[in-house]
């Protein structure tokens, strides 16, 4: 029973699959750092997407806030600025999302056991619990102490409140209404992952292609271009990932490798449509006061077709060739530390509310203020994060690895299994 439950759903019918940064599975994994320095780009655009989203101007007091309502840089007046933040920053976060998952999936092995796909979940959930509680202590701590630069709390009393301790304590659990959405659809997308791929791997190559398009017409086409069509993929779910991974795998298993240059063009063309649609949507509101989303709407969702476009051909791009750049690939590894932290309810506050980024927002140069703010926040949380690794390879790893304790917890949940299924077939004997 025990072998059942590790091995159960585990697929072998793709080798190719087993290869991780260009190494075998059964080899110790060498990152190629052309995929790792993409995977600083995205988050660097997810966080620049954030800087733009939240930042905003009291209309009362003048000074710069943090609000993620009130759409103030898509009301600000056209300008060439303000078109540059929409098409790079602004609609960047979604790119940053498709890119960062898809980097993610592309390197799953697809014989991945149930097992393996909690021990993942496991080791996620291990750094989110470390920055949520961490978090949360050191913002009740400046709440408690009324710490405030110049004049404004770093962190407000009404910031603690039982939403924020709740989703500090489960934040995978309270993900899609607690603190971070993506913890919670990646997760739930690894615990599905062994059957996912199983089912994908039942279809033909036809019937996949069918499955491919139907969903791209829906999701990516109608609901990607119209807003009044509401399909049931509006984003931010593990639902978006599952369609991701459909539309990946399809790639990977059925169709001959797109040439780089066709990569590079796809990407050139659909930032060239990312423009366009800024430019003459910010026109259509300065003129009419309405339809402000329409600036962003073509990516406003990890499932808009333009997103996908883009994601997609960066990572061909990046996956082409080989590098081993050490120091990339340990910054890399900090990357998911940089969300967490810049996406923490109270941390959020206080960053977009003292940089001041909507008060420059109009501004020629805003779009190089904007980038240094955004670098020096990752650089700061980069710090922090190596301090974390530091600290879980000396005291948490120390023994077993990052997976010693999963281990040892899986190995009695299995004994339990044995334990029942003895007992219950003893009792149908008895009978």
């Amino acid at each position: 029973m025990a072998n059942n439950l590790t091995n159960i759903c585990s697929n072998s019918s793709d080798t190719a699959s087993s290869m991780r940064y260009g190494t075998r599975a059964s080899q110790k994994p060498v990152r190629n750092s052309r995929v790792e320095a993409l995977r600083i780009l995205a988050m660097f655009l997810i966080v620049a997407h954030h800087a733009v989203y939240f930042s905003a101007v009291d209309p009362l007091t003048g000074l710069a806030i943090s609000n993620s309502t009130s759409n103030y840089l898509l009301k600000q007046p056209l300008s060439i600025s303000k078109v540059l933040l929409e098409t790079f920053f602004y609609s960047g976060g979604k790119i940053g999302v498709v890119v960062f998952f898809m980097i993610s999936a592309w390197y799953l092995r697809e014989e991945s056991s149930i097992k393996q796909c909690f021990k993942r979940v496991w080791i996620l959930e291990r750094e989110v619990l470390w920055y949520s509680l961490g978090l949360l202590l050191l913002s009740i701590g400046a709440a408690a102490s009324k710490i405030a630069i110049p004049g404004l709390p770093v962190v407000a009393e009404n910031e603690i409140n039982l939403k924020l301790i709740v989703g500090s304590v489960f934040p995978t659990l309270t993900g899609f209404h607690g603190l971070w959405w993506y913890v919670t659809a990646y997760a739930m997308f690894l615990l599905l992952f062994p059957f996912i791929v199983r089912g994908l791997r039942a279809l033909s190559k036809r019937q996949h292609a069918i499955l491919a398009m139907l969903c791209l017409v829906m999701w990516s086409g109608f609901a990607g271009f119209i807003p009044i069509m509401k399909l049931g993929m509006l984003g931010g779910t593990f639902l978006s990932f599952i369609y991701l991974y459909m539309l990946m795998s399809f790639y990977k298993w059925h169709m001959k490798p797109i040439r780089v240059r066709t990569a590079w063009l796809t990407i050139a063309g659909s930032y060239t449509v990312l423009l366009l649609a800024a430019a003459a949507g910010g026109a259509i509101y300065e003129q009419t006061g309405k339809l402000a989303q329409a600036q962003v709407f073509l990516a406003a969702a990890e499932t808009r077709i333009i997103p996908i476009l883009i994601g997609f051909s960066a990572v061909i791009v990046a996956t082409q060739r080989t590098a081993n750049i050490p120091w990339i690939n340990r910054l890399a590894s900090t990357m998911f530390a940089v969300y967490l932290i810049t996406q923490y309810p109270p941390v959020l506050t206080a960053l977009w509310t003292y940089t001041g980024i909507g008060l420059v927002e109009s501004r020629t140069w805003a779009i190089g203020y904007i980038a240094l703010c955004v670098v020096l926040i990752m650089a700061v949380c980069v710090c922090m994060d190596l301090l974390r690794q530091l600290v879980f390879a000396c005291v948490i790893d120390r023994r077993g690895g990052s997976g010693g304790w999963f281990e040892k917890l899986w190995e009695r949940i299995n004994k339990r299994v044995v334990e029942v299924k003895s007992i219950t077939k003893l009792s149908n004997e008895l009978k």
